[in-house]
């Protein structure tokens, strides 16, 4: 399984107290995937009525200093990962290399897994690849 999840940052009422708290249990849990974006006011959401205490600044600050956060977990997780061959799709090819994801990814907004166009994939199909090298957010490998 992978663990994901999409926080809010300076959601009103959101004190710096909560935000660290937050980072904590960010660390703690150590997400496969997060998403974090900014709180906004939307029309007819319960929020909409709340005062907007946090300023643009600040919540853009603490969403960038979550997302620093994961990119330590998600690099460390993904170097766990070398060596193992995962079941991917591959989505497109891109510059030098066909663009793939395994099951727990979502397409262009999780890691990918990235594969030299020396190796002939179809987009479209399922293959095998190991591992052979990780960075914070993208597996590089070859097809077994």
């Amino acid at each position: 399984i992978a663990l994901r999840t999409t926080l809010i940052a300076g959601y009103p009422g959101e004190t710096k107290k909560d935000f660290e708290e937050m980072k904590a249990w960010v660390q703690e849990m150590r997400f496969d995937r997060l998403g974090i974006f900014t709180y906004s006011h939307e029309e007819n959401t319960h929020a909409f009525g709340l005062k907007d205490n946090v300023s643009g600044t600040e919540k853009r600050r603490r969403a960038d200093e979550i997302m620093a956060v994961q990119q330590v977990i998600s690099g460390e997780l993904n170097r766990e990962k070398i060596g193992n061959t995962y079941r991917v799709i591959v989505d497109r090819k891109e510059g030098e290399y066909f663009v793939c994801r395994t099951e727990h990814d979502s397409p262009e907004v999780d890691n990918e897994v990235l594969v030299h166009e020396s190796h002939a994939l179809i987009p479209g199909n399922f293959c095998l690849v190991q591992v052979t090298d990780a960075d914070d957010y993208d597996l590089h490998g070859i097809p077994q």
